[in-house]
């Protein structure tokens, strides 16, 4: 015997109802939340025809949810589509909101409290099977949701806008030294950035360049690598932070000189630098003189192997 979801309804149902009238609030809820935050099924199941249905229109189903049901119907477990038939045969123009802004608020709020028992949920799973680096784990990864809203600016009519986006001088973070640093200008926050280019060309080490740059001009750098280990990644920033070898070995030098008319050019040179002190009372001098130069600075290190790191274990870590 078919086992049927009793779930109350009462705020899902009315959701639901104006997801499938409303054009303006599936729009919303989009931004808001996705299909799974509904309790039941029947939620799950015709939030994402709404939200397909508005992909593809740019309009919210109305009556034509009749046919999504019809066309999708066959998909459907027995008992979802009794109840998905239930619902939508007493669809009716009544179902469209009388006030957009208080059913955004209702969807929000629902979309809110069920993010919330999901979490919950998660928490509770993690508990009794003493997984605590899950628990915290699902703890960072959570996010509350909200209706995302961007201000427009008018370019022909904002002029204090336009203004303050070239007067904003807090924005800037910091500036690579030299010659670098004249071509390239400040770097911005919000800036993305990426290096492009064929393997063993030095995409690495620039990294590591910008990352020394930004941890002693006082901003807090995490540098993560999928290809190096951790002894690596260590070694290749101490010696770039105190100019030093492992062996004390000769290597290649290019510097940036000036020509006659002012432009720059890259002369190719050798170099032989200190080795480096592995002793730790020197290890200590050089960490206190960088923490002076850095004024708050930090700079650190984390290692994956590839395939090891998501996207979303990366928010994960950013977050921790």
């Amino acid at each position: 015997m078919l086992r049927r979801e009793k779930i109350e309804l009462s705020i899902e149902r009315r959701v639901i109802s104006n997801l499938i009238m409303s054009t303006p609030l599936i729009a919303f809820c989009k931004s808001a939340g996705d299909p799974s935050l509904f309790e039941s099924s029947l939620g799950r199941i015709v939030a994402t025809w709404c939200y397909d249905y508005y992909d593809h229109t740019s309009a919210a189903p109305g009556y034509a949810i009749t046919d999504l049901y019809r066309q999708k119907v066959s998909e459907l477990p027995t008992a979802d589509a009794d109840m998905v038939f239930a619902f939508l045969s007493t669809c009716s123009d009544e179902w469209a909101p009388d006030n957009l802004e208080l059913s955004k608020d209702m969807a929000l709020k629902y979309f809110q409290e069920r993010s919330l028992v999901r979490l919950y949920e998660k928490l509770g799973r993690a508990i009794q099977g003493k997984d605590i680096s899950r628990g915290y784990t699902e703890i960072a990864q959570f996010t509350k949701p909200d209706a995302h809203k961007s201000e427009g600016v008018s370019l022909f009519k904002d002029a204090g806008e336009i203004a303050n986006a070239f007067d904003n001088t807090e924005e800037e973070l910091f500036r690579m030294p030299g010659p670098l640093g004249a071509i390239m200008g400040p770097i911005i926050r919000e800036d993305f950035i990426a290096l492009v280019g064929p393997p063993k060309c030095g995409k690495t080490w620039w990294l590591m360049n910008f990352a020394t740059v930004a941890a002693l001009s006082g901003l807090k750098v995490l540098f993560i690598s999928l290809e190096m280990s951790k002894v690596q990644m260590i070694r290749r920033f101490w010696q770039m932070l105190t100019g030093t070898t492992r062996y004390g070995e000769e290597v290649d030098w290019p510097t940036f000189t000036f020509d006659e008319s002012g432009k720059a050019r890259v002369v190719e040179g050798k170099h032989t630098p200190p080795m480096v002190d592995t002793r730790i009372s020197s290890i200590e001098a050089m960490q206190s003189t960088f923490r002076k130069m850095s004024r708050r600075g930090q700079l650190e290190l984390r290692n994956y192997s590839l395939g090891n790191l998501s996207i979303s274990g990366l928010k994960s870590e950013l977050k921790n």
